[in-house]
């Protein structure tokens, strides 16, 4: 599912993220970026698109969720760069390729992913290419 144009919040997430956690990383990340248009969806590795805390926050969000292989994820160029997370997904950052990779080819990041107080979740967003 990618539009023209849409955008997208990409996930990164410890096994025990809470949807709170992920909402206040949601709320403060979309107050940080002038975003211009409907969020459409969030993304994350299909490995963790089934956490029961992703799915109610998704969900509540009205936000369809995108699970991604380590492939689309490993393709993408994030400006984070975390060792664990490399190690583990092939990318620097699962929040950032998460949200370039589902916002479609030629997306760019509305800036860098920003870590939840706890630490237990990163999020980015990515605007897809409008033409």
């Amino acid at each position: 599912m990618t539009f023209v144009g849409m955008i997208c919040a990409g996930f990164g997430f410890r096994s025990e993220v809470s949807e709170a956690c992920l909402e206040d990383v949601f709320s403060q990340i979309c107050g940080l970026h002038s975003v211009t248009g409907e969020i459409k969806a969030c993304a994350t590795v299909t490995s963790k698109a089934t956490s029961a805390a992703f799915q109610r926050f998704a969900q509540h969000q009205n936000l369809t969720i995108l699970p991604l292989s380590l492939q689309q994820i490993a393709r993408q160029k994030p400006v984070s760069y975390s060792a664990l997370s490399y190690k583990l997904y092939g990318t620097g950052s699962v929040a950032e390729a998460s949200a370039l990779a589902s916002a479609g080819d030629g997306a760019t990041l509305l800036g860098p992913r920003l870590i939840s107080h706890s630490g237990q979740a990163t999020c980015a967003i990515a605007k897809g290419a409008t033409k």
